[in-house]
């Protein structure tokens, strides 16, 4: 069980490193960053830190000296899988438990993007170039969608417990459900020469 979920969370990694673009010369460059940034690691896990505390979302979760220590360590992680990571299936795993870890502190997606973002936006005031930034925003993307996974998984894997369907007949269900949704809703999806639109019908 244990390594079908992991072999899972490489594919997803290998996929999103392709739609990425992101290359090992990029991330070459963010290992070699990586010194200089983790020099500055107290400085962006601690703003990165504040203003998740400073969410009315998270006041009653952050409470307790433990839980807030267990989110510094998250981020730390984080952090440094940008830099010191190679993107490859040791990182997945890592990222993958790092995002399980994220959930066991109670915290939500939408939580989990913004802070990542914060500390995306922190270790970037700290790039030696403007032209190291796309490598960033690169590996951050990949990160998050690592990360994002666990979310996904450990409701899945709740959902497929409880009802006692494969995973194949529940990814099914969530199509149908899908699309009921958006016919209810009255929307459709038209596509454009380079781009998707989401329009009302009327």
């Amino acid at each position: 069980m244990q390594e079908e979920i992991l072999a899972e969370v490489v594919r997803e990694g290998e996929v999103a490193f392709r739609l990425l673009g992101l290359t090992s010369s990029e991330v070459g460059r963010l290992q070699s960053l990586a010194p200089s940034i983790l020099e500055r690691e107290e400085e962006i896990v601690s703003s990165t830190l504040e203003a998740i505390k400073k969410m009315p979302e998270t006041s009653s979760i952050l409470q307790d000296e433990s839980t807030e220590l267990g989110l510094r360590m998250v981020l730390e992680s984080l952090l440094t899988f940008l830099f010191m990571g190679d993107y490859g299936r040791e990182h997945a795993e890592t990222v993958f438990r790092a995002g399980l870890a994220y959930i066991q502190l109670g915290l939500s997606e939408s939580v989990l993007v913004g802070s990542v973002g914060h500390l995306v936006g922190e270790a970037a005031r700290f790039l030696e170039s403007p032209t190291d930034v796309p490598a960033l925003v690169k590996a951050a993307y990949w990160n998050l969608a690592v990360v994002l996974h666990a979310y996904q998984h450990l409701r899945m894997f709740i959902i497929r417990e409880a009802a006692g369907i494969s995973g194949k007949v529940l990814d099914r269900l969530v199509k149908l459900y899908t699309a009921q949704v958006l016919e209810k809703m009255g929307v459709k999806i038209h596509y454009l020469k380079s781009y998707s639109l989401l329009r009302k019908t009327t």
